[in-house]
């Protein structure tokens, strides 16, 4: 257990931390040297090389440098990732014809619809008896008493809920970090059209990262609700099946309980328990 959690973590530390940050931070250098390293007659390759020489010759600014793309990474990370749902939300809410997404985008994290529509489909399996859900201002702190609960009972279930976490946070990331490429070659964009020197030079690594940011908003921000929505349901199953775990074993409990009653007033029962002790043995 604590193996498979320390490689987790680190797992987790590297796709949602610290790639949204090398992101960044190389934005932040591209747009800081082409405002300032930028020359006639000065290619791109000049500018890039001996900073990338820089790097690779003095470890300590390469450790500096690593440091600050997980400080970055974790600025990025105390974003609210509700602040993204709420933005795709009203993005992609009136694209979106699958009904299940539908239930998540008409409410808030986490999705009290979607949490009807879980119930209902548990219910009419007859998994599950019926409930209320708690009141929409009390649901947020419901659900993380259900994840601690899960913490408690099913130390790997919890594990297995926070790689949906940890995913929701990577995609939170990368569309944060897709909005500021944009508005990175967006000020390249207006360093070429001011310098004629820079367009030669910054161009097209100018269109590239817009794309690659566009893309990244698009591809990442289209998908927030739905990597939360597996959250939610990874949650709300594994909190419920262990509700019923101890219903049931409260029931067999009770039936022994009321089994060994029984064989005590009967004449029969110091032999049956003579019997059930043997077998145990």
């Amino acid at each position: 257990m604590p193996t498979s959690t320390a490689l987790s973590r680190v797992k987790s530390d590297f796709f949602e931390i610290l790639i949204p940050g090398f992101f960044v931070l190389v934005i932040i250098l591209s747009v800081g040297l082409a405002f300032t390293q930028t020359k006639p007659g000065v290619s791109f390759t000049e500018i890039t090389t001996p900073i990338i020489d820089l790097l690779k010759d003095n470890w300590v600014l390469s450790l500096i440098t690593f440091i600050m793309v997980y400080l970055i990474g974790n600025l990025i990370r105390s974003i609210r990732v509700s602040v993204a749902d709420r933005i795709n939300k009203k993005i992609y809410y009136k694209i979106t014809k699958n009904p299940i997404d539908k239930l998540v985008y008409e409410s808030s994290f986490p999705y009290p619809l979607y949490l009807e529509h879980l119930k209902k489909q548990l219910m009419e399996s007859e998994l599950i008896s019926d409930f209320p859900l708690p009141k929409k201002e009390n649901l947020y702190p419901a659900y993380n008493f259900w994840k601690m609960a899960i913490c408690s009972e099913s130390p790997d279930a919890f594990n297995y809920i926070q790689e949906f976490e940890s995913r929701v946070r990577l995609f939170s990331g990368m569309f944060w970090a897709g909005v500021f490429g944009i508005v990175g070659s967006t000020a390249l964009f207006i360093l070429c059209l001011l310098n004629k020197a820079a367009w030669p030079v910054w161009g097209m690594y100018t269109l590239i990262l817009f794309i690659v940011s566009v893309l990244s908003v698009i591809a990442f921000g289209r998908n927030i609700q739905r990597v939360r929505s597996q959250e939610v349901y990874s949650v709300f199953m594994e909190f419920h099946f262990l509700l019923k775990k101890k219903e049931e074993e409260k029931r067999k409990s009770k039936e022994d309980k009321t089994s060994n009653t029984a064989d005590k007033h009967n004449i029969w029962g110091p032999i049956m328990n003579l019997f059930r002790n043997k077998e145990k043995e």
